[in-house]
């Protein structure tokens, strides 16, 4: 019965040891994600500063949906729509 009882978890402490590498590859996904964002401005201010990049920008029609397609008509080439 003893024989029976260590045959058993023995495959268990293998798949144990074989997801540890997948354990730690995580771990240290999930602190470098949550320190990136931590250093991040937030989203509301990036979308001001972006605003204001875009408004003075010659290259990209920024909240004019019809100017955008009447250019687009124009120029034979395709829109890119962000929705924030």
């Amino acid at each position: 019965m003893k024989h029976r009882i260590a045959s058993t978890i023995a495959p268990l402490g293998v798949a144990l040891l074989a997801l540890a590498p997948l354990a730690l590859a995580l771990t240290v996904f999930v602190a470098s994600s949550a320190s990136a964002t931590a250093q991040r401005r937030g989203e509301g201010q990036q979308v001001l500063d972006d605003r204001e990049l875009m408004l003075d920008s010659d290259t990209w029609i920024y909240g004019d949906l019809e100017r955008g397609l009447r250019e687009a008509r124009k120029s034979g080439k395709p829109i890119l729509l962000v929705f924030r």
